[in-house]
């Protein structure tokens, strides 16, 4: 019997594959005008509680879309184009708050802390923007799944500058504590579409190479396999 080709996987060559491309960007411009809409609409305090919770959810989904779609784009450019990361001096502490600006106000609507710690970690030297997508997309992860907190921290552990991402949630499956998985899913089953975003946190860590040294992701539960953690291990 002959082999079928799965149509997910594309090559280079494949003209749907340019197509897809051209079209990502006008997807993501739309993504960006429905969030638009969703904030300014969720600003209005006048609004029931009902529907500022209908209002977080819908922030939270097209937030994770957008967030795919900019995956997507840059998986493309570094597939496409050989880009590498632009590292620079950042200000670590700054990073996180500006994560925290983000998702504290949608994980507030479901009575979830978002608490954010740089210790020891003032300034990293990596690539700021795609950094920032891999800590966005971790957050925006732990929001399906954290019952009461959330914590996202940074501190410097054996020479690396490593960013966790801790929740009180299900945790994730005991198969999965490894480094790296490819298709991480939570203990409680909730798969919740996430292999694109720790795909490209791969890519990206992997990417980031100082004295024969790697970045890398790394997945880890709490005790009794309640909680998980996220780390990023940038050299």
């Amino acid at each position: 019997m002959n082999a079928v080709a799965d149509p997910l996987f594309l090559t280079r060559d494949d003209p749907l594959v340019d197509l897809i491309a051209n079209a990502l960007p006008e997807m993501k411009e739309a993504v960006r005008l429905l969030l638009r809409s969703a904030d300014a609409v969720a600003a209005d305090l006048s609004l029931e509680s009902s529907t500022q919770t209908e209002m977080s959810i819908l922030r939270h989904e097209a937030r994770r879309i957008d967030y795919d779609l900019r995956h997507l784009l840059g998986l493309f450019k570094i597939e496409r184009s050989n880009a590498g990361i632009e590292s620079s001096v950042v200000d670590c502490q700054q990073l996180l708050a500006e994560v925290s600006a983000i998702h504290a106000p949608m994980l507030a609507q479901r009575k979830i802390s978002f608490v954010t710690e740089c210790t020891h970690a003032e300034e990293g030297y990596f690539d700021r923007d795609r950094v920032m997508g891999v800590l966005n997309a971790f957050v925006n992860n732990a929001y399906r799944h954290a019952r009461t907190y959330v914590a996202l921290t940074c501190e410097v552990r054996d020479g690396y500058t490593v960013f966790s991402l801790v929740d009180d949630g299900t945790g994730y499956a005991p198969k999965l504590h490894v480094v790296s998985p490819d298709l991480p899913a939570r203990a409680g089953g909730h798969s919740a579409n996430t292999s694109l975003s720790f795909y490209f946190a791969r890519r990206i860590a992997a990417m980031h190479e100082h004295r024969g040294r790697r970045g890398r992701v790394v997945l880890s539960n709490g005790p009794f396999d309640v909680g998980g953690c996220l780390e990023l291990w940038l050299p």
